[in-house]
């Protein structure tokens, strides 16, 4: 769940923070105090697209920060783990910067992440119920989602996904096999003859260095060779040549020696010096013996590289490419010459794979079609709850072609008055009883319901006085499993929260900016008041009335 909320120069907010209950806290203050923006930077916190507009005009960036605790999120744990987020303790920090021109950065426990791993590690924190979502509820895909979730049939989906996912590959695979006799005929012999060109080639890896290197020697051989005669003259083999010098100089010493006269290293340097040449004169010998002036394999390397420059502009760029495109043309070969084995094993494939896809498909139906049932026997019992007394609620599964969400469509049906046919909700339902049935789904799921926090923004939009009494009551009992958050404009919601936070616009220095306050009892009493029309000796008792009622629900 959340802990802690902070808000730095983000639209109208200056500076805040907001601490949070673990149960249900009702967030309230008049149309355009700011409770909307605290929304949305909780979800810039989780990952959503942000814009330059909304740092505050004056301020380089904008930063929110919240503070989880992720002690009994597995989920989350797991994912932090995975990605190597995790921090001692079971805190969970998220910051997300956004500076003055719309430049985004986003931390989890002070490590730099995308905003993907954001929205992931998002989807296992908080989970945010709007006007839009209730929405979404009118959508066939979405209703689909619920009865899925309700049943815990998500295994099962999953399942029959990949199997859709693999029959629906292998039918492609065939479809782009069938082609005309004399098509494939004309790629046989394109094929064969790329195969033999390629083969009959005999590349191998590092074989274009190999002649680059070769090359030089070869075209240079008279100079190379004429270098290393004139090298081994001067140095040993003509008169006057380095080597005879040194072993004049010798003699020299040697005289020397027999005089009396001690030079002592000289000579033993001199020696040194003497084998250094002659081991330098063998060194350019044996090179001598290795130039070779053979015009035939000049020729050869030169033709080489005109084969291997004909096969790039073909096959590809590098040798490596060339070897890749024949071992990828001689294996499409083998199909084309074994067409009718390779289409009649193809064809087993796609018939096993279709009876794998039906099979966990059918599971998944009768899954949703014994859960269905029970969805709408408890949607119903909520719903009168909420107000629907004689209301009737059906899921109906409409069967459509297979796809990878298995075999049917499913649609919500509703008869909200005694009498009425079952219609689809997106046909009968206003945007206060979607809310409601909203709600309701949201607590017979909550069970399963591995979020932690729930937000409901404005649940209670178009509900009077008297129905927020009850959807108060259920958010409590929401909020006995889960975190729960609702902004809300009914006194009658505010008064069953165990921390009611009121937001409120303020003027400081001619600039506009939202404040938020954790209220005590006494001001608690206050905000309700006002909330029932304006504060009066008359709306502070009734304030009081309804906090004393709510509290022993």
């Amino acid at each position: 769940m959340i802990r802690e909320l902070e808000i730095r120069n983000f639209a109208l907010i200056e500076s805040l923070r907001i601490r949070f209950g673990d149960k249900l806290n009702a967030m309230t203050g008049e149309t355009g105090a700011g409770k909307s923006i605290v929304v949305d930077a909780l979800g810039l916190l989780l990952g959503d697209k942000a814009q330059a507009s909304v740092v505050r005009k004056g301020a380089e960036r904008c930063q929110i920060l919240g503070i989880f605790d992720t002690g009994r999120n597995r989920a989350a744990a797991k994912l932090l783990k995975e990605l190597s987020l995790e921090n001692e303790g079971e805190d969970l920090i998220l910051r997300r910067e956004i500076d003055a021109q719309g430049k985004s950065r986003a931390f989890v426990n002070d490590r730099p992440v995308t905003l993907s791993t954001l929205s992931s590690l998002g989807d296992h924190l908080i989970e945010l119920h709007s006007q839009h979502e209730h929405q979404k509820l009118l959508k066939s895909a979405e209703q689909r989602d619920f009865l899925d979730r309700y049943a815990e049939a998500w295994d099962l989906r999953a399942q029959a996904a990949e199997a859709f996912a693999l029959w629906k590959a292998l039918l492609e695979k065939k479809e782009a096999s069938q082609i005309s006799d004399q098509e494939r005929n004309q790629k046989i012999d394109l094929y064969a003859f790329q195969v033999k060109e390629i083969e009959d080639a005999k590349l191998k890896p590092g074989e274009e260095e190999e002649l680059d290197e070769a090359l030089p020697r070869l075209k240079n051989a008279e100079k190379i060779r004429a270098a290393l005669d004139e090298a081994y003259g001067h140095l040993y083999e003509d008169e006057g040549s380095v080597s005879d010098r040194l072993r004049k100089v010798k003699r020299s010493l040697d005289n020397l020696t027999v005089l009396g006269m001690d030079l002592k290293e000289v000579p033993r340097i001199l020696e040194e010096v003497l084998v250094g040449a002659e081991e330098m004169a063998g060194e350019i010998e044996k090179a001598r013996g290795n130039i070779v002036s053979d015009p035939s394999r000049l020729d050869a390397i030169f033709s080489r590289q005109d084969l291997i420059s004909k096969l790039k502009r073909k096959y590809g760029a590098t040798l490596a490419d060339i070897i890749a495109y024949g071992a990828k043309i001689k294996g499409e070969l083998d199909i084309l010459q074994n067409y009718a084995e390779n289409i009649g094993n193809l064809e087993k494939e796609i018939e096993a794979s279709q009876a794998s896809f039906m099979k966990k498909a059918k599971a998944l139906s009768a899954a949703r079609r014994k859960e269905g049932e029970n969805l709408a026997s408890a949607v119903e019992k909520e719903l009168k709850d909420l107000g629907f007394l004689k209301a009737r609620f059906a899921v109906q599964l409409v069967s459509e072609p297979p796809s990878a969400a298995g075999l049917e469509a499913v649609e919500f049906l509703l008869s909200a008055n005694p009498g009425e046919d079952l219609k689809p909700i997106k046909a009968v339902a206003s945007g206060g009883e979607l809310s409601r049935i909203m709600l309701a789904l949201k607590k017979i799921l909550a069970q399963a319901d591995m979020v932690p926090t729930l937000i409901f923004d404005e649940v209670d939009a178009g509900i009077g006085g008297a129905m927020g009494n009850i959807i108060g009551e259920k958010l409590k009992g929401l909020g006995k499993t889960h975190q729960v958050i609702a902004i809300t404009h009914l006194p009658q919601v505010a008064a069953f929260a165990e921390c009611h936070i009121a937001v409120r616009k303020e003027v400081r220095s001619a600039r506009t900016q939202t404040e938020i306050e954790l209220l005590g009892k006494d001001a608690r009493v206050e905000e309700i008041a006002r909330m029932l029309g304006g504060v009066s000796s008359i709306s502070l008792k009734h304030a009081a009335e309804l906090l004393s009622e709510a509290g022993k629900k």
